[in-house]
Formats: structure tokens, sequence, C-alpha cells
């Protein structure tokens, strides 16, 4: 329990996003990319967008990339990629954020919730390999 309570304190000192890190590192390029935008008035499929796009591709060597306008869109858009879709099932963690719950079920898929690690927050190998192998007795894909 003290481990807990000391990984607990030391993340109460970790920035949630890091982004005033980044805005300094990138400022002058990110405030022309903002104005460049707001000139063209082309939010969305515009010159920006397709020039993150493309780096994007570049960055990931993918012959594609599709930005989101969030990152629920994000996992709905993988999962119908993956032909996930009605009576299929994903493992995702029971602690973490709504859209690992809400993309796959409004895909009808079927979520299986697996505890996390309380020493990282991360899934539990352990519980993992106890669903998995439930999944497998049941004939569950």
């Amino acid at each position: 329990m003290k481990n807990n309570q000391n990984f607990s304190k030391s993340i109460r000192n970790i920035s949630f996003s890091g982004i005033d890190i980044q805005l300094n590192l990138n400022k002058k390029k990110i405030i022309h990319a903002i104005s460049k935008t707001l000139e063209n008035g082309q939010y969305i499929m515009g010159p920006e967008v397709k020039k993150l796009e493309l780096e994007l591709s570049s960055f990931c060597n993918s012959k594609y990339s599709i930005t989101c306008a969030n990152g629920t869109d994000a996992i709905t858009l993988a999962l119908m990629g993956l032909n996930f879709g009605a009576n299929d099932y994903i493992v995702t963690p029971a602690f973490g954020f709504i859209s690992t719950v809400e993309s796959p079920t409004q895909l009808g898929i079927k979520p299986i919730f697996v505890d996390i690690n309380k020493d990282n927050f991360s899934i539990n190998i352990n519980e993992l390999k106890k669903i998995i192998v439930k999944a497998k007795k049941e004939n569950i894909k």
C-alpha cells in the first residue's frame, strides 16, 4: 500500500497535458499555423489539415492518415478500419476514459473490462490472461 501512496503523490507533480512545454518549444510555428487557418477560414479539409495529415503519414510510415475532431472519433474510425462490428468483443481497461467504452458500444461491440494494475494504472496483465483463457474456452473471438 505504501508504494501506491508514494506513486499517487509523485504523479500529482506531473503536468496533466504538458501543453505548456510543447507551446514553448513550438510557439511561433503553432501561432503561424493558427493564423493561416483563421485567414483562409478552412477549419476542416483545408490546406493546414492536409499538410498535417501528410506529415503524420510520413512520421508513421503510412500511406494514409486521417485527422479527427477528438479521440472518441479516432477510436471509432480505428475500430471500423479493423472491421470490428456488432456482436464482436473488445478488451478495455475498467479504469479509463469513457471513449474506450463509448466508441465500441456505438458500433455494437461488447466491452470486456479488465482491472488495472494499481502500481501504474495500466491493464493488469494477469487479469487479461484470465480473460483470454476464458474467451478461448467460450469460443469468443
